[in-house]
């Protein structure tokens, strides 16, 4: 139950952030909402997948989530999986679910938590868990070990030069209930690169769509993409001295003039 108090909170402190972030990524904008903002601090670019059309889930219906990933008590709330891409085939579905996790500003080997300081997330070992933390609640098997799951990694090349990013993990899950009628597929495809949290995209899909597998996954290359921080900020100098500096992302290309001050 603590736990799931910590989540609600974080998500409504990000809620309200996001809200309040004022120079956002365009790219971003009506896109994401904790999301957008957990892209944003995280460096990342998002690219609309071609091939998919992609809507977000108004809130209180329609709605398109995987609920089971949630405890009972907390599905009343909004869910974190309100961003999906459809297949314009209608035989693929990727359903988003971006963790609000990303470094605090002065230090890069824990998440932000700053309001729970007790919660020692590590950055660069968070998505290790989250993976854990599917198989327990899609099939209900707690283990120790990855070695014990069905996981796959793929190449380090295959992983920088699809996102920028250091690691791609792919896995299986059980089918949904919900959605046993629609699709017979799980696959999860987890991105993950050093200091910058993770993404993982659940991919569910129909017989139909598993002969083309390799052409959907091929159409998310580069949906998702970690920047290098030294292609788009720029830090004016001298840096005010203050606790509280904060770096805007650029507007887009043609910006040059960079934003380095107090929040």
């Amino acid at each position: 139950m603590r736990i799931l108090q910590t989540i609600i909170l974080s998500s409504l402190l990000l809620l309200i952030a996001s809200n309040a972030y004022p120079q956002k990524d365009k790219s971003l904008q009506n896109v994401f909402i904790p999301e957008g903002y957990a892209l944003d601090r995280n460096q990342v670019q998002y690219n609309q997948p071609k091939d998919f059309i992609s809507y977000i889930d108004s809130l209180g219906k329609n709605k398109v989530y995987l609920g089971c990933f949630l405890a009972k008590e907390s599905k009343r709330l909004p869910s974190y999986y309100r961003k999906s891409f459809l297949s314009k085939d209608s035989n693929f579905i990727i359903l988003t679910a971006i963790p609000s996790i990303f470094c605090r500003r002065n230090d890069s080997v824990y998440a932000d938590f700053d309001l729970l300081p007790e919660m020692k997330v590590e950055m660069n070992t968070y998505h290790l868990t989250h993976i854990k933390a599917d198989f327990l609640k899609n099939t209900g098997k707690r283990v120790a070990f990855l070695s014990e799951l069905p996981i796959t990694y793929k190449s380090s090349k295959y992983a920088r030069e699809s996102f920028n990013a250091d690691t791609v993990i792919t896995y299986p899950l059980k089918m949904w209930e919900k959605y046993e009628n629609k699709y017979t597929h799980c696959l999860v495809i987890l991105i993950q690169k050093r200091y910058r949290g993770c993404i993982p995209l659940y991919c569910l899909y129909t017989d139909e769509g598993a002969k083309k597998l390799n052409h959907y996954i091929k159409s998310l290359q580069k949906v998702f993409w970690y920047r290098n921080p030294k292609d788009y900020i720029e830090v004016i100098d001298p840096v005010p001295e203050t606790d509280n500096i904060f770096i805007l992302p650029k507007r887009n290309e043609s910006d040059t003039v960079r934003i380095v001050g107090q929040l």
